[in-house]
Formats: structure tokens, C-alpha cells, sequence
């Protein structure tokens, strides 16, 4: 046996012991015949410990000396730890039966002691036996946190509001609250002067109370603030929106109102400073059940509905250098805002993504679209609402085929720098309105040089055709008409019956020249329905 696996002195089992039951690790045999992982180089051995978490390290250090200094090292380096790491894991030796669903106060202050001016991201979770107290002393331990995420079941007292809003948020640059209960607000953001990005998901107290939760004065005026999100807020109080507005007018770059009430949006003032720097707002409804829809929106009148897409619209006249736009589901549009598409090609002509799912726009109101020369990304996904009142309004389902051929023909010939489409509906069963394989030949002949990927829907276009008839039909026009670039063709399958995406892709790889790849899938992984915050916004991804 190698001197190298002999325990270190310096190990300590009381660390051990803080952190908690170690998971079971086969150690590499020695052998004369073979090459055994502590035969590596230093170098080496580091690049496979960086894959494992911070429990596996402490667990590693009992290997051997060496073991012992180069999982230190590596724990030193860390620049993110989670509390949830330690979760479910018994606290000590003798406790081995008994299993804790949150980690204890000795084993994150056994991480700190060891990463302390190296963490940048914190993401704390419930801690067994924390304290005021304690979560001060972890405070002193991090004097260069950038990052800090709050998760749920985190509950936050005023003393240890006050902590964490003097010890942790003076220098953070970007804070996260998931699902935590947020009376003292105040106390987290009071020192929060570095602040950048501020991120708000509810909690399920925050649903069921009455009471509208205000952002006024809570966040220092003079920090930098340049991405809000508030998603999933149905108690946002009317007045936070204005006063982001006008406070961080100057800074801000991205909002996020994901599945907020946008009651507040209704109350944003017609004169509001110019928001210079917003290049992302995301705004989207949530209709996918009636009991979400009833959460998100408790006032479903048609009036206020209208009221609050008017409200995004007007919003939007402030925001000349914008480049995402995402109103998914904002099914009354068309009602708010006739031309609607006029406004966005007048206040806002450097849009890159444009997301429209299900906002019912008619076909003649997309012409617009073709002076939107920047446009990258565009989705134009449509599935029924669900909601009483827009059955109520819409008698007859939207003419989705029509906008596909009007786009086809008049719109996507002036898109040099579109690479993504998407137009997938969620009907089934035969209907003379479905997308025709001619007009998918003249969309792929008059699209842009950059287009890469289209996503379209299986559709039955005749009383006893296939699904994918009209794909066939096109990519068979197109072999006597070669295009310059090459096409991903993915369509979506929804209906009742399976077919393999094998097949179809086989299928297709024996009629479709070499330019286009037809994918079929249920569940397309790479195919973006909702804009979010992506890599291109500086929120952490913890």
C-alpha cells in the first residue's frame, strides 16, 4: 500500500463529524499490474475532484495526506456553495439513523472557514439551528459575495432580515428570494447599494394573502439596478411598476413580469422618462389551467384584461432600444391595440425577439412585421385560450394558416436576419384552413439567407391524408429548387396518434434534398416558447 493512502494526521474526525455521514467511495486498489488514479499527477487529480460537490470533498479529505491538501485546495477555489448540498445528510456519526431534511449550522460554517474570500455565490436554504447570531458570524465570512439566492423553506425573521441585509447584501450585486416570506423587505435591500438584479418569485402565503405587496423606497435609489424579475407575483401592489420605472429609469436593461398580476402596468403614468438601456421585457399571461388563470388574474373582466395589454403597449413607447419582447398569451392584443405591430415598428426597431403566442394578431396586422429588419427570433405559437373570457369574445378559432401564408408571401422575404420561426398550434383533425404544402415551399424559398430552424405542427391536409403531407409536398418542390443555406424543418406532433420520429425522419431523408433535415418529436428540447432570462442577462444561474 502506497505511503500516499495512509490517513493524515492532520485530519480531523470532528470535522468530519460536522459535516455528516460521508456517501460510500470505492477507493482505487493498488496493484503492481495496473495504474491506480493516485498514481495521477497533482494536476490531473485536481481536474477529476472538480467535478465532485462539497460533501464529496470533505468526504475525499480521509484519503490519504495528499488527498487531504488537495481537496482543501480545491474547496478553497470554490467560488459557489449551496446550502442544499448538506440536505437530508444526519449531522453527525452517531445520528446515522436519523435523517435531517436541512443542513446544520457546523457544516456551512465548516465550508466557510475554507472557501471564505473565494465564494462569489451563495445560495442558503433552511439551516437547522441557525441564529441570528450564527448567520452574523457566516456574514463575516464572506466579504467579497456577489451573489445571493434565498430559497424556500427560508424563514426570515426581522433580526435576521437585519443580518443579512448589513452583513451579506452590502455588497451583493445580484439577490434572488424564491418563494420566501418577504414583510421585511425593507431590512434585506436597506445597504443594498451595489445592487444589480433583483429577482422575486412568490411564496404560497404571499398567493393566499389579500394584502398587495408595495416596493416603495425599499431599494436604495442610488444602486445600479438593471434586471428586475417578479414572476409568479399575483399580489404585486400597484404602484411598484411606476416606481421602478421612474426610479431606475437611467439603468434598467431587463424587466420580468412573468405570471404577475399586471394590474400595476394599468397605473404606469402616459408620461414616464425615457428607459434608454431596456433591451428585454418579458410579460407574458398564464393560461394553462382555468385555476392558475383565476390565481394570476382574480379580476377576468374583459375590460381590465384590455387595460392591462394596453398598459405593456404604452410601456413600450419608452423603450426605443428594445430587443426582446415577449407577450405570450395576451390573447385580448388584437382587442387593446388594433395595430398593435405599428407601434412596436415606430418605438421599438431594433427588436431581435419578438414572442406573439396565441395573441390571436390577424393575419393583414402582421404586414408590419417586414420592416422589423432585425428581428433573429420570432413565435408565433397559437393554442385556444382557455379563459371564460376570451371563449366569450372569439367565436371562431384563429386563422393560424392564414398568417403562415401571409407571412410567406409578404413579411419573411424582408427578414435577412431571422434564424428561428415558430408557428405550432395545438388543433387537430382535418381542416381546409391548415398550413398547404405550397405555402411552406414559398416560405422556404423566400426566407432569409440566416434561417436555421422552423417549427410547425403536424396537420392532416386532406380528409385521408397523412399528417405530414404538407412537409412531403414541399421539401418535393424544393428539390427543383436548390436554396443557399440549410434548414432544420421540425414539426411538432400532437395528435392523437403516435408516430415514431424515426420513421418520420427516415422517411424524409429519402425525399428531402440534402438542405433540409425534417425532425419530428412531441416535446422539441430546443425550442424556446417563452423568452426568459437566458445567458444574455447577467442573473445567476444557480
Amino acid at each position: 500500500m502506497p505511503a500516499d493512502y495512509a490517513l493524515s494526521d492532520e485530519w480531523s474526525p470532528g470535522l468530519l463529524q460536522a459535516i455528516g455521514t460521508p456517501p460510500v467511495i470505492y477507493l482505487p486498489c493498488y496493484s503492481n499490474k495496473c495504474t491506480t488514479i493516485d498514481c495521477l499527477d497533482d494536476y490531473c487529480l485536481d481536474l477529476i475532484l472538480s467535478h465532485f460537490n462539497l460533501f464529496e470533498l470533505f468526504s475525499l479529505m480521509s484519503v490519504s495526506t495528499r488527498w487531504y491538501y488537495l481537496c482543501s485546495d480545491r474547496i478553497s477555489r470554490s467560488t459557489y456553495f449551496s446550502t442544499e448540498t448538506f440536505e437530508n445528510v444526519p449531522m453527525k456519526w452517531e445520528e446515522s439513523q436519523n435523517m435531517y431534511p436541512f443542513p446544520s449550522f457546523k457544516s456551512v460554517i465548516s465550508v466557510l472557514n475554507l472557501t471564505q474570500d473565494s465564494l462569489k455565490t451563495l445560495s442558503l436554504s433552511s439551516v437547522y439551528d441557525m441564529t441570528a447570531e450564527k448567520l452574523s458570524v457566516c456574514g463575516d465570512l464572506l466579504p467579497n459575495l456577489q451573489e445571493l439566492e434565498l430559497c424556500e423553506p427560508y424563514n426570515l425573521s426581522q433580526n435576521m432580515a437585519r443580518v443579512i441585509g448589513n452583513k451579506l447584501c452590502s455588497t451583493v450585486e445580484s439577490l434572488s428570494l424564491h418563494s420566501c416570506h418577504l414583510e421585511h423587505l425593507d431590512l434585506l435591500l436597506q445597504n443594498a447599494r451595489k445592487l444589480k438584479h433583483l429577482s422575486i418569485s412568490c411564496s404560497e402565503y404571499d398567493v393566499e394573502t389579500e394584502e398587495a405587496f408595495p416596493i416603495h423606497d425599499d431599494i436604495p435609489s442610488d444602486c445600479p439596478l438593471t434586471s428586475i424579475r417578479f414572476h409568479g407575483f399575483p399580489r404585486l401592489h400597484i404602484d411598484s411598476i411606476k416606481f421602478l420605472l421612474k426610479s431606475f429609469s437611467g439603468t434598467l436593461e431587463n424587466i420580468d413580469l412573468s405570471y404577475t398580476n399586471l394590474q400595476g402596468i394599468t397605473n404606469v403614468p402616459y408620461l414616464l422618462p425615457e428607459l434608454p438601456c431596456m433591451k428585454k421585457l418579458i410579460a407574458p399571461v398564464d393560461t394553462r389551467d382555468s385555476d392558475k388563470l383565476m390565481l394570476y388574474t382574480p379580476d377576468r373582466s374583459a375590460f381590465l384584461q384590455m387595460q392591462q395589454t394596453y398598459g405593456v403597449v404604452k410601456m413600450l413607447k419608452f423603450m426605443p432600444n428594445l430587443r426582446v419582447l415577449d407577450m405570450t398569451n395576451s390573447s385580448l392584443l388584437s382587442f387593446s391595440v388594433p395595430d398593435f405591430v405599428d407601434v412596436l415598428v415606430k418605438h421599438c426597431p431594433l427588436l431581435e425577439e419578438l414572442y406573439l403566442g396565441s395573441c390571436r394578431v390577424p393575419a393583414d396586422e402582421l404586414y408590419g412585421l417586414r420592416h422589423l429588419v432585425h428581428l433573429k427570433k420570432l413565435c408565433l405559437d397559437h393554442y385556444e385560450p382557455l379563459s371564460i373570457v376570451s371563449s366569450i369574445l372569439f367565436t371562431s378559432p384563429y386563422d393560424y394558416a392564414a398568417a403562415f401564408r401571409f407571412i410567406a408571401t409578404h413579411v419573411i422575404s424582408h427578414l435577412k436576419e431571422l434564424q428561428y420561426f415558430s408557428l405550432t398550434h395545438g388543433r387537430s383533425g382535418y381542416s381546409k384552413n391548415d398550413i398547404q404544402g405550397e405555402d411552406l415551399f414559398l416560405f422556404l424559398r423566400n426566407a432569409g439567407p440566416k434561417i436555421k430552424d422552423i417549427f410547425l405542427t403536424a396537420d392532416k391536409t386532406a380528409e385521408n391524408g397523412g399528417p405530414y403531407d404538407f412537409v412531403a409536398k414541399a421539401v418535393k418542390m424544393c428539390s427543383e429548387h436548390a436554396l443557399p443555406q440549410t434548414i432544420n424543418l421540425n414539426i411538432e406532433n400532437t395528435l392523437s396518434f403516435d408516430v415514431k420520429a424515426s420513421t418520420v425522419t427516415q422517411f424524409f431523408d429519402l425525399i428531402a434534398p440534402s438542405y433540409i433535415q425534417v425532425n419530428s418529436s412531441n416535446n422539441f428540447a430546443k425550442k424556446h416558447v417563452h423568452a426568459g432570462f437566458g445567458d444574455n442577462v447577467a442573473f445567476p444561474n444557480f
